[in-house]
């Protein structure tokens, strides 16, 4: 994941990603014409910080006279025009809220109508990989009571000192792929969340949680952050006895966090059916990245060459059709018996639009990518960098007022963060 940095001359705006989020503004009143004096006072309005991805490079953020589709798309046009890249941009990146995806008012329709033409809509995977989460929490555990409090049995067990919980012995939930292998670079960019959350899960696979785990903190817990709720399931999984009230309910939960939501792919087949008809049902739900147009791309980029030549026909086929305005932005139905990626919708009941990060290719130049995969941008599947500029300019809408203010705050903060190491452990403050 890439932190966000600053723009430099010689870059290219051809991906905007986006994320907003209502703050808390300080805002200065003159009260003393004589002296000058500023008090301050807060209102509440909505900060949209925006980057330029591949690179997580940071733009500006606005303030968006409401938070529809079609006022957050008039900010974004406003962005790329400031910049010079209204011609240039070809895809667009945020999370699966109604107000982006909606494929009639959402803010990826609403930009395209401005700009009269389709963006490859590149919609978070990290978000969308929460959703089952969520509602499968809802179901074995209740909904929350409040706006820090819990209902269920098994969250009213979320206790600031969970760690303290002695670790008895549990049942490892161990699966055929097993969690992935991440390479050093991966495990030194995870948050402190992220790499509790991959090492308890690792724990649980083993059967086996070390003393040092087993005591660390962990991060601060909150209904949107559903990251440390996943976190704390596989906590109190590893202390809780089988006859205890909530073994069978935390069982499915944890099962679903270390095969699933830690894996962050689809594969679902090892759990119960309840588990599974919920997860089913979000990801038809939430399937952005089976839209047409991704799984095109990706076959050009497979490594077997009669899909590759299945992908090049099926794009000049669309390329020839007569496309009257802008195509809607629709789920296709998901076959969830799929054996392969390219199998996960039916081809012939879909209707196919050319993908825009293709418009630059010739027909000729598709037809070479048989014998050739195809040398694209490589823009993220997820807003990592967004969120990382979200929150500071939350920070920075607390601390300081006016726009320039605020902005070179943001863009300090961002350079510093740049600058300065992290240590996540004793070893990394000794010099190698």
């Amino acid at each position: 994941m890439v932190a966000a940095r600053e723009m430099q001359e010689d870059d290219e705006i051809t991906g905007i990603f986006f994320d907003g989020r209502k703050d808390f503004s300080t805002l200065c009143r003159k009260q003393d014409p004589e002296t000058g004096k500023y008090f301050g006072s807060t209102i509440r309005e909505e900060h949209v910080s925006v980057l330029s991805e591949p690179g997580g490079v940071y733009l500006t953020r606005f303030t968006p006279d409401s938070g529809t589709g079609k006022d957050l798309a008039k900010g974004l046009h406003r962005v790329l025009e400031e910049n010079g890249s209204l011609d240039k941009v070809e895809a667009i990146g945020c999370d699966s809220t109604a107000a982006n995806t909606d494929h009639q008012n959402g803010v990826i329709r609403e930009l395209e109508r401005l700009l009269g033409r389709p963006l490859q809509g590149l919609i978070c995977q990290l978000h969308t990989n929460e959703l089952p989460l969520r509602h499968l929490i809802e179901l074995l555990d209740g909904p929350t009571s409040g706006a820090n409090t819990f209902a269920g049995p098994i969250r009213r067990r979320f206790s600031p000192d969970l760690e303290q919980l002695q670790i008895v012995k549990f049942t490892p939930i161990a699966f055929q792929q097993g969690l992935p292998n991440l390479p050093e670079e991966v495990v030194q960019d995870l948050s402190w969340d992220q790499n509790y959350l991959f090492e308890i899960c690792a724990a649980i696979v083993k059967g086996h949680v070390q003393p040092e785990l087993a005591k660390r903190k962990l991060g601060r817990m909150s209904h949107s952050r559903w990251l440390t709720t996943a976190a704390r399931l596989c906590r109190l999984y590893v202390s809780v006895t089988s006859t205890d009230a909530i073994a069978s309910s935390l069982y499915a939960l944890t099962s679903y966090v270390v095969v699933i939501y830690a894996r962050q792919r689809f594969s679902i087949r090892f759990l119960a059916p309840a588990v599974r008809t919920i997860a089913l049902k979000y990801a038809q739900k939430n399937a952005y990245f089976a839209y047409p147009e991704h799984l095109l791309v990706t076959m050009l980029n497979d490594d077997e060459q009669h899909i590759r030549s299945n992908a090049v026909q099926l794009l000049l086929e669309a390329r020839k059709k007569e496309v009257s305005g802008i195509r809607k932005y629709e789920i296709p139905a998901l076959n969830f018996e799929a054996r392969s990626y390219h199998e996960l919708i039916s081809w012939d009941d879909t209707e196919i639009s050319f993908p825009p990060v293709l418009q630059k290719f010739s027909d000729e130049e598709l037809n070479q990518m048989v014998f050739t995969k195809l040398n694209l941008i490589r823009y993220p599947c997820h807003t990592q960098a967004v969120e990382r500029c979200v929150k500071t300019v939350t920070n920075a809408s607390e601390h300081v007022c006016g726009f320039d203010r605020r902005d070179g705050y943001a863009r300090a903060t961002i350079a510093s963060g740049i600058a300065l190491p992290s240590f996540k452990n004793n070893k990394d403050f000794v010099a190698k």
